[in-house]
């Protein structure tokens, strides 16, 4: 086992919004209705195992948080929803590992075929972390391999660091903690159990060091997951509702806020996509 420097928690660190103006001030984010996620049948967690997709296709869609409580009545006839610990609107937090280059980013933006991320994520109510490495290939597939770790433990054991080392070129020993992120997500799995969809909402950032923090109000993210291609109910509506597909990754927008010194030109596109949505200004200089 090998230690690491684990960063405080998200709750212990006081967050600003970025706007243009300095008096700019963002009321408390908003969660939908309990009333309207309590119309949709509630799935276990232990249900949810028979469908990880964790070898699959995976498209996302960006739109104005707003505007989610009227897509979750239109495809609540067709879904149901993972409940945990009683909360059928999950907190989870990630902490996303990189080298000293921040490699795995800059092969994200520069847009290299196959490419990896390495994180833990906690799932909050329910006190279950993960050590994760995602895979993007050349074909556009992702693929996700994972171990179960301790929320407590200060360092990496065995099966970690071969994890880590079977799955990336990089020696877990290499890497460190660059980025946390904090949010809300929404599960849904149609009644086939063919699709999951994520609903992922209040993105927060922070560096490692916890200095600052960064949220991103009114944004919210849309992913549908699926072993192959076939009909969606919720891909249906969101075209019906004029929301295009949108190629983001919660990583490399938090590096690209949190971190500006790093080569961020390639992903300022998708940044100013984001403040369009949202009506925000100055999310990056």
């Amino acid at each position: 086992m090998f230690a690491y420097e684990k960063p405080e928690s998200l709750e212990k660190l006081t967050h600003n919004n970025l706007c243009a103006e300095e008096e700019c001030q963002f009321t408390s984010f908003s969660l939908p209705d309990p009333q309207l996620v309590r119309s949709f049948h509630p799935v276990s967690l232990e249900e949810m195992e028979g469908v990880r997709l964790m070898n699959r296709i995976d498209v996302k869609y960006m739109l104005h948080e707003s505007r989610v409580p009227q897509i979750l009545e239109r495809v609540a006839d067709g879904y149901q929803i993972l409940e945990t610990s009683g909360s059928r609107i999950g907190t989870y937090e990630t902490v996303y590992y990189d080298n000293h280059r921040f490699g795995f980013f800059l092969d994200h933006i520069n847009g290299k075929l196959n490419r990896n991320k390495v994180r833990t994520r906690l799932y909050v109510e329910s006190d279950l972390q993960f050590l994760e490495v995602k895979k993007k290939t050349n074909t556009g597939r992702t693929k996700k391999y994972r171990i179960r770790t301790d929320p407590n433990a200060t360092g990496f054991d065995d099966e970690a660091i071969h994890l880590v080392h079977t799955h990336t070129r990089s020696g877990l020993e290499t890497l460190s903690p660059v980025l946390v992120n904090r949010f809300n997500r929404i599960t849904l799995v149609d009644r086939e159990w063919m699709e999951r969809v994520t609903i992922d909402l209040n993105l927060q950032y922070a560096g490692s060091t916890r200095v600052y923090g960064v949220g991103v109000p009114r944004l919210a993210i849309i992913e549908i997951k699926r072993n192959k291609s076939g009909h969606s109910m919720m891909a249906e509506i969101l075209r019906n509702e004029r929301v295009k597909q949108t190629g983001i990754s919660k990583y490399c927008l938090g590096i690209s806020l949190i971190h500006p010194g790093e080569k961020v030109n390639n992903y300022k596109r998708k940044i100013r996509i984001i403040e369009k949505i949202t009506h925000l200004n100055g999310l990056i200089a």
